[in-house]
């Protein structure tokens, strides 16, 4: 018989190379006539829909597994900070550089708003459903629109 949390391990495993499969094959399957910048995008806004579906099952998985929730935000932030770092070093250095102006929505908005985002998600994916969830976080952009027009008099 196989342990419970070794058959999670599986599960993910199986899920991840599906997922890759999935990919290539939506990308091999799009037509010619697109550009190949389309292409890419179309398909990385898959990818990204994809994995973002799927943070609730690793979450679970990973606080099943003894993991705790700082452990798992912290890991997930340290990790997408270096993959971003690297590919902003490779491809536009400009990107780095920060006006002191803008610093405090820098740091409020992408510190501190990721952060707590990462956080509410994984309380909400662990004490309540995995759909109620991805409802609440697929209604983020209407909450950054009502707060846009309340804070920034945007219209």
């Amino acid at each position: 018989m196989i342990h419970k949390n070794a058959q999670n391990g599986h599960v993910l495993i199986t899920m991840s190379v599906f997922v890759i499969y999935l990919i290539y094959y939506i990308y091999k399957g799009l037509g010619t006539y697109e550009s190949e910048t389309y292409q890419i995008r179309l398909v990385t806004a898959i990818f990204s829909g994809i994995c973002w579906g799927a943070a609730g099952i690793f979450v679970r998985t990973l606080e099943h597994d003894g993991l705790d929730n700082f452990s798992i935000i912290s890991f997930r932030m340290l990790l997408a900070a270096l993959i971003t770092g690297i590919w902003i070093l490779f491809y536009n250095r400009h990107l780095f550089y920060v006006h002191q102006r803008d610093f405090w929505l820098f740091i409020g908005s992408g510190m501190i708003g990721m952060t707590a985002l990462s956080v509410f998600y994984n309380i909400s994916v662990t004490k309540g459903s995995l759909a109620l969830s991805a409802v609440l976080l697929a209604m983020s952009p209407v909450f950054v629109l009502f707060l846009a027009a309340i804070f920034f008099h945007e219209p």
